[in-house]
């Protein structure tokens, strides 16, 4: 059975974008386009991701109008670049220190959505991607992570 999901990138100067994933949008599925996504592009892990790669990684992915286009997904999630980096604002680049808020419907005939908000680093770690994580930069200090 499939589980939809949505993907919403946010940036300051550009357009919203959202893409939907027909299948895998549970956490371990989405934390797995999230790494393909630092992938894309070369042998190396880089330490971002924009929309484009995410599409370009993510070959079932597709752009839509937005999450509320498609009413029969399961999750939702919505990626905000570091609003630290002025730069990363503007562009909509996603790094690990970006937040990725989470959402999920409550069930088939409930409207509302629980909601979770993560660094993109915390959610590859606690869905199954810490080789991703810890060959891009362990943990800086002060994180959950630390050892």
């Amino acid at each position: 059975m499939a589980t939809r999901a949505t993907y919403g990138f946010h940036s300051s100067r550009k357009p919203d974008i959202t893409i939907y994933i027909h299948h895998d949008g549970y956490e371990i599925g989405a934390a797995s386009y999230i790494a393909k996504a630092l992938e894309e592009g070369g042998e190396t892990l880089n330490d971002y991701f924009t929309v484009e790669s995410f599409i370009r990684a993510n070959g079932r992915a597709e752009i839509t109008k937005s999450h509320e286009d498609h009413g029969d997904t399961e999750y939702r999630y919505d990626f905000y670049p570091n609003a630290d980096h002025t730069g990363h604002c503007e562009a909509g680049i996603i790094t690990l220190d970006s937040i990725v808020v989470k959402r999920k419907r409550n069930g088939w005939t409930d409207v509302t959505w629980s909601e979770k908000e993560f660094t993109v680093r915390d959610f590859l770690y606690s869905f199954g991607q810490q080789p991703v994580v810890y060959a891009l930069n362990p943990w800086p200090t002060g994180t959950t992570g630390e050892q």
